[in-house]
């Protein structure tokens, strides 16, 4: 196969180019901050949240953790890879042919490692062990502020509370209603599938329209501001997901943060070890599909209703999800400019060459027909 600088689509008949390898690292290397950064403030606000209004604090924090994260991230890696930092967004883009399947289902391996190795990190600069990271679907709760349902009877009504372990496990319902409605939050064992559902598709969304009204669509405004308003997305959808599913909209960062809690011995508050690896695993599924389908449903949306208004091609939004994509149609186009200098080079000579045969001809044919100084005598 003959060497190409300027190609930039994977081909499996050959391997990817020098900057297609450094846009997979970079994509490695910034996914790697970003869970670093994320899931490491997310262990660290762990103890807080325990304290008088520490769950609040705590929950703003690791949303502005990730917020400003991903902003960071994605504005120093934009330049080499587009900085997509998230399976979702690149599928979302793989739809809308923003970026090739091939380089594409790379991009995603490559966010999928540096997930992992920035959840490990992470969990091995935590000095509690608390893997509170991992993102897994909340359970119902009755009493303390889910008292909105009327009394803990009525909540354990709709949601059951008869949970090994739990205090209002075995208590009828006339036990029941004598528990206040404020005070201790008693879990139950029905999880919050209908919220986790709505928070991760819109948040996904969320963050997905956003790449694609300020860094795909031309009439864009945003410029090399893109990054501040997807990270902006990202804080908030945390704000809103935390207390349902921990707030993934990420599937990687989810991968990542699982696979940590796989080799890490993590405890709870009272030091005591968390098993969470069966029910991380046994969600995994939810936290990949979901995410993608919102990505999906923006790039359905944006395909729909922004993508032929606005994009005219000799517009620049100032930023590009895909400039290894843009260096190939630069190189393209320096190419069909050299060659058609070239074919301009040639036309000319040629017609020089037809002129001076022509002129050649003329001065025979005169020469032929001139006469003789004899025949003008």
């Amino acid at each position: 196969m003959a060497k190409d600088e300027g190609r930039a689509d994977f081909d499996c008949k050959g391997a990817p180019t020098r900057k297609e390898c450094k846009a997979l690292l970079a994509e490695l290397i910034g996914m790697a901050l970003f869970v670093f950064v994320g899931v490491g403030v997310a262990h660290m606000q762990f103890r807080a949240q325990f304290s008088p209004g520490g769950a609040d604090v705590s929950m703003l924090t690791i949303s502005l953790a990730f917020g400003l994260g991903i902003t960071a991230f994605v504005t120093a890696i934009a330049g080499v890879s587009g900085g997509h930092l998230n399976p979702a967004v690149t599928i979302c883009l793989m739809a809308l042919t923003e970026i090739t399947p091939a380089l594409g289902f790379l991009y995603i391996l490559m966010q999928m490692c540096g997930a992992c190795i920035g959840a490990i990190l992470a969990a091995f600069a935590d000095p509690y062990l608390a893997g509170y990271a991992t993102n897994v679907i909340a359970n119902y709760a009755c009493g303390g502020w889910h008292g909105a349902t009327g009394n803990v009877s009525e909540c354990c009504a709709r949601f059951n509370c008869d949970v090994p372990g739990s205090p209002l496990a075995g208590l009828d319902q006339d036990d029941l209603n004598l528990i206040p409605v404020t005070g201790t939050e008693y879990p139950t064992d029905t999880y919050m599938w209908g919220p986790a559902v709505v928070v991760e598709v819109i948040g996904t969304f969320m963050l997905c329209i956003t790449v694609l009204l300020t860094a795909v669509y031309k009439g864009s405004v945003a410029g090399n501001n893109a990054p501040i308003a997807i990270g902006l997305s990202v804080f908030f959808a945390h704000l809103i997901a935390i207390p349902i599913t921990n707030c993934s909209i990420n599937p990687a960062r989810t991968f990542g943060a699982a696979v940590a809690l796989s080799i890490m011995p993590f405890m709870d508050e009272n030091q005591i070890p968390v098993d969470r690896t069966i029910k991380a695993w046994e969600q995994m599924w939810f936290f990949w599909v979901f995410p993608i389908l919102g990505g999906l449903f923006a790039a359905m949306v944006f395909y729909t209703a922004f993508l032929d208004e606005g994009n005219d091609e000799n517009k620049d939004t100032g930023y590009d999800l895909n400039p290894v994509e843009k260096d190939r149609g630069q190189g393209q186009v320096k190419t069909r400019r050299r060659s058609q200098s070239i074919k301009r080079k040639q036309s000319a000579i040629a017609m020089a060459q037809k002129t001076a045969m022509e002129m050649a001809q003329q001065t025979a044919c005169l020469l032929y027909t001139s006469p003789s100084p004899r025949d003008r005598g």
